[in-house]
């Protein structure tokens, strides 16, 4: 599952502004149940629609879709996002464009406006489905390599 951070201030380009979290690999135990849920949701998400990537907000556009929202399943959204960032668990910051950020995050149905000094366009599904799998992609090649140093690390440290 990849969640989007809030954008840092400035006029960056790019910026390591996205997390990925693999749901499988995250001992519910150390979680509150809220970010227990958001974590079984982005898996079972994933199942349904056979992605290998689910955005966070790809949930958020689900639960819209069954007239639901994150506080009326009983989750504070904000916070579930803190403490996923701040538990100690296995997670990999990622570097997106300006552009890549705000299609992690949109979670709306139709898409979003984008507005450039050359004029307006729509990002919607097929912008979306090429950010996936490319971030699949990433993951593919960086998360192994990744997982391995971290747990190299917490091995040695014992």
């Amino acid at each position: 599952m990849i969640y989007g951070l809030a954008w840092p201030a400035g006029e960056a380009d790019s910026a390591e502004a996205a997390v990925a979290v693999a749901p499988s690999a995250v001992p519910r135990h150390v979680l509150s149940p809220a970010a227990a849920d958001v974590l079984d949701l982005a898996t079972a998400i994933a199942r349904q629609n056979n992605w290998r990537t689910v955005f966070l907000a790809d949930i958020t556009r689900w639960l819209d879709t069954q007239q639901r929202t994150w506080g009326s399943i009983g989750i504070d959204y904000e916070r579930v996002c803190f403490e996923l960032t701040e538990t100690p668990i296995l997670q990999l910051f990622l570097t997106l464009s300006q552009l890549g950020h705000a299609l992690l995050c949109d979670a709306s149905r139709s898409g979003l406006t984008v507005h450039t000094p050359n004029g307006s366009w729509q990002a919607g599904l097929r912008e979306r489905e090429d950010l996936r799998t490319q971030l699949s992609a990433t993951l593919a090649r960086d998360w192994p390599a990744y997982a391995t140093s971290v747990f190299e690390k917490q091995v040695r440290s014992r």
